[in-house]
């Protein structure tokens, strides 16, 4: 039986890893054509690994044993020549672009809001504003030429919508997203194109299982466990769970880029547990 997404074409920013691989996977198992890029380099001091050029290149070897067609390209999100250069790349080997998820995304160390150095809160903003908005751009505009019709999905998160102590650049830059997204949906409705928000609580991947993170929710506790971050991170969520897992964003998204969403635009569709609940 043929996949949701056969024969139609996705952009995935971030996609070395975490989150953007696992939606990488799910739309070559649905059938797309896929894209991913990512930066798969230092980008100011997050406080956990970063993407490399192999994990990159292992998101591309599973798009393909998923038996779907694609390829990878190392850029930089915040680079608007190079995001637009992937999307040229994917209009002429692919004909086209239908789905492009705005999910590259990082978060620095913990601070509280007055005491952020001015070079973090720029490089957060560089990254999880700046960056969704240049896929955005570089989607409608690909989008617009060759239909004109399409989904934008941009990743924000649980922090899109309130308020998190020692993340304040993050935070910031997450709730910029829902007024981006709610912006281009209205402008982009006419011409078929929709742009959504996801937004995850915590998830499983290298982003929240680190030292840096367990600083934040463990700070009274010298080198807490995993388990007792697991422990902290569940007590604020309804569901009682510390995390989700990437693919439960991953299946949001693809409800957001398919034709069972055709008429879902602006919207915000939380997979938290509950835990952005006011």
């Amino acid at each position: 039986m043929a996949g949701r997404f056969e024969g139609k074409t996705v952009v995935i920013s971030g996609a070395a890893r975490g989150q953007g691989r696992s939606h990488a996977v799910r739309f070559a198992e649905e059938g797309a054509n896929v894209v991913g890029f990512d930066v798969c380099a230092q980008v100011g001091e997050p406080g956990y690994p970063v993407s490399t050029p192999e994990d990159l290149a292992e998101t591309g070897e599973l798009v393909r044993a998923a038996g779907a067609k694609g390829f990878t390209e190392i850029a930089d999100v915040r680079d608007a020549a190079a995001v637009e250069a992937v999307f040229q790349r994917a209009v002429a080997e692919f004909g086209g672009v239908d789905v492009a998820v705005a999910n590259a995304g990082i978060v620095q160390r913990g601070a509280r809001a007055w005491e952020i150095e001015e070079d973090v809160f720029r490089t957060v903003l560089d990254v999880n504003v700046v960056g969704a908005w240049h896929v955005l751009k570089s989607g409608i505009t690909a989008m617009r030429a060759g239909g004109p019709r399409g989904s934008v999905v941009v990743i924000g998160s649980g922090a899109s919508v309130k308020g998190l102590a020692n993340v304040g650049a993050y935070v910031t830059s997450k709730h910029a997203l829902v007024g981006l997204v709610r912006t281009a949906a209205k402008e982009a409705a006419s011409e078929g194109i929709r742009v959504n928000l996801v937004t995850p609580g915590n998830v499983g991947t290298p982003m929240f299982l680190n030292d840096a993170i367990k600083a934040i929710y463990v700070p009274d506790i010298e080198d807490p466990t995993d388990q007792q971050l697991a422990e902290r991170a569940a007590t604020g969520v309804p569901m009682q769970i510390p995390y989700v897992e990437a693919v439960d964003i991953s299946e949001a998204v693809l409800f957001l880029a398919s034709d069972a969403a055709r008429y879902v635009t602006g919207s915000i569709l939380p997979v938290d547990g509950g835990s952005a609940i006011p």
